[in-house]
């Protein structure tokens, strides 16, 4: 149940992360001040409660950690691009969504095509691809540019690949050399802080240092507040993500990502819809939500048995 436990917790913070990154363009159109102050402080969280010191230096692990923040500091400059010029509910559901990635190429590629959990998986991958077209086309027409549809679908794919990294099962992509294989250091360290830390770090700098020779301006007190916040929100997610792999089981595994996805493309939507009007599709939101949830019980009934 700890994992269970986690994985709700992880989903709340997540989704306060999304709203304060919506808050912040209200005032401010450009997204440097704030992601500096984010990254900078979900890096504070993972030194305060991941105890680094007391694991010695994983050079793999802060390797990848490096490579996967940097896709992530990509990411978030695409997601306030998307956000500029269209729904921020619809938006973080094509976001979540990609957690069917790993699920997904995971069973294809090591999943028999004469198990039931597979034709389960595809059947939430569709489920998710008729929720994001059923939501695209019934809400307003004017938000819905090619380029908000570009950065939406390039968007899924970063953070599809971003949850194979996270992923739960490197056992099983080790069995065999495919598509989908890593070497043994790099598949483990997702389960050691320096993996985090790696991963906030990087685009802590790099956007630092974007920001010092390209704006050249004072960080405005709000965007310095609410992206403090969304660090704190975000550290404490992916902290308690990656806790959550580690304390459940071989049956709680395989639900938990998709779980996390779920439940955020659900208050993001809300808070949407509250806040900030927006036309929200529920009927095509909770399409996402079993497709989401589908994902991983197709994980969980081919590879938990």
């Amino acid at each position: 149940m700890k994992g269970i436990l986690y994985i709700l917790i992880a989903s709340l913070l997540g989704a306060t992360a999304n709203f304060l990154m919506r808050k912040n363009l209200e005032k401010e159109p450009s997204p440097l001040g704030f992601l500096i102050f984010s990254f900078s402080f979900a890096l504070l969280t993972s030194l305060l409660f991941s105890h680094a010191g007391i694991h010695s230096f994983d050079f793999n692990a802060f390797l990848l950690g490096l490579f996967t923040g940097f896709l992530n500091m990509i990411l978030m400059l695409l997601i306030f691009k998307a956000l500029a010029i269209g729904p921020a509910g619809l938006l973080f559901a094509f976001l979540d969504s990609s957690s069917l990635v790993p699920s997904l190429l995971l069973l294809i590629d090591h999943g028999s095509w004469k198990h039931v959990s597979l034709y389960v998986t595809l059947l939430g991958s569709i489920l998710i691809a008729t929720g994001l077209i059923m939501a695209t086309r019934k809400t307003e027409k004017n938000i819905y540019s090619l380029k908000w549809m570009s950065y939406s679908c390039i968007i899924f794919l970063i953070q599809g690949f971003i949850f194979l990294i996270f992923q739960w099962k490197c056992e099983v992509l080790l069995k065999n050399s495919s598509l989908f294989y890593f070497p043994s250091p790099i598949c483990k360290v997702s389960y050691t802080p320096w993996f985090s830390i790696g991963f906030f770090l990087i685009p802590t700098l790099l956007l630092l240092l974007w920001f010092l020779f390209k704006q050249k301006r004072p960080i405005h007190k709000q965007e310095s507040l609410l992206g403090a916040l969304a660090g704190i929100a975000t550290g404490g997610a992916a902290l308690f993500l990656l806790t959550a792999a580690i304390a459940a089981t071989n049956k709680q595994a395989p639900i938990l990502f998709p779980l996390y996805s779920a439940i955020v493309v659900f208050l993001s939507n809300l808070w949407a819809k509250w806040f900030y009007k927006e036309n929200v599709v529920w009927v095509a939101i909770a399409l996402c939500f079993a497709g989401i949830i589908l994902t991983g019980l197709g994980s969980y009934g081919e590879f938990s048995a």
